[in-house]
């Protein structure tokens, strides 16, 4: 018997069946994780480019409201005659002419330090890519040069801003170039903007300004970079000001406006843009996965204005780092809470469906069901999840139910990132059911003996802050699991299956999901 017809709802066989209404919130992180991320918004859609594959290129997701993204695979992958082979950080997209520039950085060293590491440009016809190399390397100097960001003026000219590393010799500074009309080559001499100065910008003797981004503001040009080492968690967010992209720039007497705050470890690197009615502008950028280490990272959006000051450039805010409930950017629509879906449809619905670190090549929508290759799991920092499939929950208390079959690793689970969720999931020995919790990287999990078998059928309820968690064989009889608390303010219900790498591949199959009040 199938989920539906146990469960007594009516699912059109075409598609999913709504129950939940609409989220009109987000809250930080994002379910994307990378570092250095920067967007570009073209014919009204965001792509959203970022450190993300680092020996063999970039990836590009899309969204339509800066907060639900959907990977879209590479957008630039290395050849075999590539110059650069390692070391793929920082890109950045703008247009012109009806041609896309990809800026980017490599080295063509597996060694990091002061291994040729060098800006490099390449060219698509789609934001989507696929790039392929048309200046490789731009720019090569007598150190290694890293995060390139283009600016492309009011007036048709071009610069390139970048990140000249001399180490020891004076840390990470900012330098720009004049570019040349095809964005291919630099035009002038590059001159000297920024190198930390200041306590906040240095750890140790790590000094750095590095990750510009420039944005023009009623006639002033804001120069926005970051400070101190990438990993570490006082990592965070300045600003310059000049009259021209040559400089002389000044620095922000008030620096940093974005900063670490409990919860948020490193907040860096980041890129504005504005909403989708234009109205107000957001930073887009890192956090820290962990705050016991920093190399790996998730996205975050936060607004940003501009406040007029009595003389002088308006002072640039952000109203953040946030991670309480914020509303959606201005102009965005609602997102779908959760609701039951039969897997009938030929697609995953995306104004419904969130997929958490996606890996596309191990997942499918297959003869009703959803079909998923474990690729990870979240409390494992290796892998840090791959391929969880998430919901706004339902406004209130409910009930969700899954039916499972090569169910070994499957979970069911109440999640607000990949360091906060509950989870019901059958043991990889096939003979339990575990229910684990992690809070803020501390895992805890009980677990229960359950009868070996090929279906299995898991189910949470949401009682207030409680959560129950219960399995059964027919969807009619219920063994009961465990319970825990789950407080957070926008929780997502989630599906996906436990399991490593290296271990052997299984499909499990997803045959239907029920949300009840």
């Amino acid at each position: 018997m199938r989920l539906f017809a146990s469960c007594l709802l009516v699912v059109v066989a075409t598609g999913p069946a709504r129950a939940g209404g609409f989220v009109d919130r987000y809250c930080n992180p994002l379910q994307v994780l990378l570092a250095d991320p920067y967007v570009l918004r073209h014919e009204g859609t965001y792509y959203l480019y970022a450190t993300s594959d680092v020996h063999n290129g970039y990836f590009v997701w899309t969204s339509d409201d800066l907060v639900h993204w959907v990977h879209r695979g590479y957008c630039f992958r290395k050849t075999e005659t590539s110059w650069g082979r390692y070391h793929f950080w920082a890109p950045e997209v703008v247009e012109k002419g009806g041609v896309f520039y990809l800026f980017y950085s490599a080295s063509p060293s597996f060694q990091i330090a002061a291994a040729g590491k060098a800006v490099c440009v390449a060219t698509a016809e789609s934001p989507l890519g696929p790039f392929v190399d048309a200046a490789a390397p731009l720019l090569r100097l007598d150190h290694d040069t890293i995060d390139g960001h283009c600016f492309l003026d009011d007036d048709g000219r071009a610069y390139l801003f970048f990140v000249l590393e001399l180490m020891q010799a004076g840390g990470n500074q900012v330098y720009v170039a004049p570019l040349s009309a095809d964005l291919l080559s630099i035009a002038a001499t590059p001159a000297f903007c920024l190198k930390a100065e200041r306590p906040w910008e240095s750890a140790g003797e790590w000094h750095v300004n590095e990750a510009p981004f420039v944005v023009k503001h009623e006639g002033w040009y804001y120069l926005l970079y970051s400070g101190n080492g990438f990993s570490d968690p006082n990592y965070a967010v300045g600003y310059a000001t000049s009259r021209s992209p040559l400089g002389p720039w000044k620095k922000y007497e008030g620096n940093p406006i974005l900063s670490r705050v409990p919860g948020v470890s490193g907040p860096g690197h980041n890129a504005l843009i504005k909403s989708p009615d234009g109205s107000e502008w957001f930073s887009v950028h890192h956090t820290h996965m962990w705050f016991s280490s920093g190399g790996r990272r998730q996205l975050a959006i936060d607004r940003v204005r501009f406040v007029p000051e009595a003389t002088g450039p308006a002072r640039l805010v952000c109203d953040g780092p946030t991670l309480t409930p914020q509303p959606l950017p201005s102009g965005a629509k609602p997102f779908g809470r959760a609701g039951s879906d039969d897997f009938a449809g030929t697609a995953l619905d995306r104004r419904h469906w969130i997929v958490f670190n996606e890996s596309p090549e191990a997942w499918r929508l297959e003869r009703g069901a959803l079909v998923v290759r474990p690729a990870g799991d979240a409390r494992e920092h290796g892998d840090a999840a791959r391929n969880v499939f998430l919901q706004y929950a339902p406004e209130g208390d409910f009930a969700a139910t899954v039916e499972v079959r090569a169910a070994t690793g499957a979970f069911l689970c109440l999640w607000r990132d990949h360091d906060h969720f509950v989870r019901l999931a059958v043991g990889r020995d096939g003979r339990s059911l575990v229910v684990g919790e992690d809070r803020a990287g501390e895992w805890r999990e009980q677990r229960t003996p359950m009868a070996r078998g090929d279906r299995v059928f898991l189910r949470l309820v949401r009682k207030g802050s409680e959560v129950s968690f219960s399995a059964g064989r027919d969807g009619k009889t219920w063994t009961d699991a465990g319970r825990c608390k789950f407080t957070d303010p926008l929780p997502m219900i989630g599906l996906g299956v436990v399991g490593g790498r290296r271990e052997p591949t299984w499909d499990t199959r997803f045959l239907g999901f029920a949300v009840t009040p």
